[in-house]
């Protein structure tokens, strides 16, 4: 399998898979499978993604591959599809087998056309990304968003297709001075932020989220109805 094995009307949706991969995604460093996970709380946007992978990849019924829920201390469900030729293909784009934590990039074919930077924009912040509201002391609040990755370089890919698209982000840097459960300090977080309310708003109308827990947040305050609140 080869980009060019992709038809041009579903390479959106295959940018939006990217953008997944480089969030939630993972390539296993001992067998074959190519996976995704999410928290069983986001079943609906499982459903997305699994639809999503499918339709592009068309794995269903050609590769083995498995649905996994792991209840109680994870609370996760997974999408694992045993299949060489999609590892070797999500290699060939640019993703790592194992972990991808400081190795993960942008693929170069994204870097070349506006939808394809949409759409993986998209699959990343609705998997990695982070919607808040921040009061500004005075009685009105503005939405926040964030992509949040421990790879210098991704933060700053992330930032330029941001700009390449007429934003204005910044990167932030958040050194967590904890230990993993192992005992290692964690590694430093970069944030990828919009924060001016125009941005935002644009973001909002112009990308969107096919998450609907991401999409809620950045909908409205919480505790607030759509429309009622000044933002």
């Amino acid at each position: 399998m080869q980009l060019s094995d992709i038809p041009p009307e579903k390479l959106p949706d295959f940018a939006e898979i990217c953008g997944i991969h480089a969030g939630d995604g993972w390539m296993s460093s001992y067998n074959t499978e190519v996976g995704y996970g999410t928290s069983v709380k986001e079943e609906q946007y499982f459903d997305h993604v699994f639809g999503l992978y499918d339709d592009v990849l068309d794995f269903d019924g050609t590769y083995q591959y498995r649905i996994v829920k792991r209840i109680g201390k994870y609370n996760c469900v997974e999408l694992r599809i045993a299949s060489k030729e999609i590892q070797e293909f999500f290699q060939s784009v640019g993703f790592p087998r194992g972990s991808k934590c400081s190795t993960v990039v942008v693929p170069d074919f994204i870097q070349t056309n506006v939808h394809f930077m949409k759409s993986f924009l998209r699959g990343a912040f609705d998997t990695d990304g982070t919607a808040y509201w921040r009061d500004n002391g005075y009685g009105t609040r503005y939405l926040i968003m964030h992509w949040t990755t421990t790879s210098p370089l991704f933060a700053e890919q992330l930032s330029k297709l941001l700009i390449h698209l007429g934003f204005n982000p910044r990167i932030e840097v958040n050194q967590v001075k904890k230990l993993t459960p192992i005992g290692n300090l964690r590694r430093p977080a970069f944030r990828v932020v919009l924060a001016r309310k125009k941005e935002t708003e644009r973001y909002r109308t112009e990308i969107g989220s096919r998450n609907h827990a991401k999409l809620s947040r950045m909908m409205s305050p919480p505790g607030f109805e759509p429309g009622i609140f000044s933002v």
